[in-house]
């Protein structure tokens, strides 16, 4: 019913594989944002944004929050839209 609305059902492509929620929790990383206030900002629990964070390094290869704000500037990702 949404695309007969001219509405998209689907999931932007991000890049590495990364999820919607992945992103948000890289944007915030890559502003220097700390785990509890990421944690905060997003309203779930520093164990999940710690998780994330894990996922988002096996992902992008990255070693490092730099190497991380590195790869989200690269990818256009370092600003919320």
């Amino acid at each position: 019913m949404l695309q007969a609305a001219g509405r998209s059902t689907a999931k932007p492509a991000w890049p590495a594989g990364l999820t919607t929620r992945e992103v948000e929790v890289l944007r915030l990383v890559a502003r220097a944002t700390p785990t509890p206030e990421v944690a905060r900002r997003l309203e779930i629990a520093e164990k999940t944004v710690r998780n994330h964070l894990e996922h988002i390094y096996a992902k992008t290869g990255a070693s490092s929050r730099v190497a991380l704000s590195l790869f989200a500037t690269d990818h256009g990702l370092a600003s919320s839209d």
